[in-house]
């Protein structure tokens, strides 16, 4: 089936721009089509939008229905409960694998690194109490940019087998066209 949205307008005032962690490539919008009760992934999913351009996007709905334990899609509506304590995080929003990934790498760098890395993708911009934020100058030195390469690259794979982070039950998913 075959869906059209008349359209959608967006006035982006350009003195009013807002730069997340102080980053930015350029001027414009990143626009990422989500699932509402999902903290959307805008820099890996999303869509740049330039300034004083006209831009059709179109998208195709997938829907995915697993089955749990015992199937071998064995599906979960849940984040683990080893991720309980960091609430404030997954309260906001549904399960999401990715979701429960990014708060299993988030969990590996509080505990071996005892910071919180400002730049993980779908982070709610807040600092858990009580926890500083990982020092990113990459200065010789720097034991927290040692610790992260450490930890998110040398042991990549160890840290996918230890999330448990199964896919969703129910996902629906979208894909974007130009």
């Amino acid at each position: 089936m075959i869906t059209f949205l008349e359209q959608c307008l967006i006035n982006v005032f350009v003195g009013l721009y807002y730069m997340q962690n102080k980053l930015t490539n350029g001027l414009g919008l990143r626009i990422t089509i989500e699932n509402s009760t999902k903290i959307p992934f805008i820099v890996s999913e999303g869509v740049n939008v330039r300034p004083r351009t006209s831009t059709n996007i179109g998208l195709v709905e997938t829907k995915n229905n697993r089955l749990s334990a015992p199937y071998p899609s064995n599906c979960s509506d849940e984040y683990p409960v080893k991720f309980k304590h960091l609430d404030n995080f997954t309260r906001f929003a549904a399960y999401s694998s990715s979701m429960c990934r990014h708060v299993c790498y988030m969990d590996m760098i509080l505990k071996y690194c005892k910071c919180f890395f400002p730049f993980l993708e779908g982070n709610i911009p807040f600092e858990p109490a009580g926890k500083r934020f990982c020092n990113m100058d990459p200065e010789k030195s720097n034991a927290d940019l040692t610790c992260l390469d450490q930890l998110l690259v040398q042991g990549a794979d160890d840290i996918q087998s230890l999330c448990n982070c199964n896919p969703e039950c129910y996902e629906t998913s979208y894909k974007v066209h130009f």
